[in-house]
């Protein structure tokens, strides 16, 4: 089987992740912050060896601002909900910028602030964001770093310097940056950035975090409220970091695969050889998709994250099938960014995306370029 799918969830999964969470699943784990048993902290030691090794690859140095959640959904969500919530009591509604290429994961809420009219919400495209920061700046940005669907990025330094400037937050979603390229320089030119640990950071599915930056002017409210395992007594959560934001019990295996899976990427390998290598693919991908009859490319000039082509007269979907038959795992459809598939006119049924990864192999793209060469000729 050759896993072209890595955009929505990376695999296989490195050997030193997996027999990482082998031998703590031999230990018995309580929950964390809860009590002073062996069992809660042993817990409570790897959400907080978590929170280092996420802060480590930022490049923060100050663990205690990441905050964990059941995965990217729920911390964007948080950030977003929770940021309008301080933004708010400023004026309402509050203006809000997104782009065409964001996922529903920020869409969605954003459309239901919109819905309840807490904001007033502007979806740009790559040609109006900057002119719309230069002319009527919004109270809150929100953009991805690196697009799911296409690779598109955005030029951050200059949207940065135009949010400083303006006072505009930053909202910066992580999904496709995260263990795929260097996140120090991006971090500190965002208030806040969201990620999950299945993708690039090579974790089990369930868990994410949220990073508010030493710098932000605004630290989200508590959108989700319970358990914390300070303050019991008050009717609120806490106010301080992280505890302020993570309500509940913690997912902690799928955080300490997480962890194990950022010390994976910064101990053995590096992120910055890991960018070289998929970048590498991606260019070989494109190249080869480009010579092939009837294939039509989208954006073939992005360096980063997937890549994205249709087949002239193919259903996306058969298209995935041919390739599936050939033990080529893929995604077809609109990969959850509707509006960045209307925005590069994929059609009424949306596209292939093909997403290499660290474990992919350039005899595995060449195997995919052969069978996609064959269905072509085949139609």
């Amino acid at each position: 089987m050759i896993y072209f799918d890595n955009a929505a969830t990376s695999w296989p999964k490195p050997k030193a992740v997996s027999a990482a969470m082998e031998r703590l699943l031999s230990f018995p784990l309580g929950n964390p912050g809860r009590t002073s048993h062996p069992p809660g902290l042993r817990s409570a030691e790897i959400i907080f060896r978590a929170r280092e090794n996420a802060d480590r690859l930022l490049g923060m140095g100050q663990p205690e601002r990441i905050a964990f959640f059941g995965g990217a959904t729920a911390a964007l969500n948080s950030a977003l909900c929770g940021t309008v919530a301080v933004l708010e009591k400023e004026a309402s509604p509050v203006p809000v910028f997104t782009t065409v290429f964001e996922h529903n994961a920020v869409l969605r809420p954003l459309y239901a602030l919109e819905d309840a009219g807490r904001i007033t919400l502007k979806i740009l495209t790559p040609g109006s964001l900057l002119p719309a920061l230069k002319k009527t700046p919004p109270r809150l940005l929100v953009m991805t770093l690196c697009s799911n669907v296409s690779g598109h990025v955005f030029p951050l330094a200059e949207i940065s310097r135009l949010c400083k400037k303006s006072g505009t937050i930053l909202i910066a979603d992580a999904a496709q940056a995260a263990g795929h390229v260097p996140l120090p320089d991006l971090f500190d030119k965002v208030d806040m950035l969201c990620a999950p640990g299945h993708k690039g950071l090579m974790g089990w599915m369930g868990a994410g975090f949220l990073a508010v930056h030493p710098a932000s002017p605004v630290v989200p409210e508590a959108v989700f409220s319970g358990g914390s395992g300070t303050e019991p007594q008050s009717r609120e959560m806490p106010r301080l970091l992280p505890e302020r934001l993570e309500a509940g019990t913690l997912p902690v295996l799928s955080i300490a695969s997480l962890s194990f899976g950022i010390e994976f990427l910064l101990e053995r390998d590096g992120v910055e050889r890991i960018a070289r290598h998929e970048r590498a693919l991606k260019k070989r991908l494109t190249e080869g998709l480009s010579v092939i009859r009837g294939i039509t490319l989208y954006e073939p000039e992005a360096t980063d994250g997937p890549v994205l082509y249709n087949r002239r007269g193919v259903d996306p979907e058969q298209e995935a099938r041919g390739l599936l038959s050939a033990g080529i795992c893929t995604r077809s459809g609109f990969h959850c960014a509707p509006l960045a598939h209307a925005y590069l006119g994929t059609g009424e049924k949306g596209a292939v995306r093909l997403s290499p990864g660290y474990f992919s192999t350039e005899r595995q793209v060449e195997e995919a370029l052969r069978c996609i060469q064959r269905l072509a000729v085949v139609s």
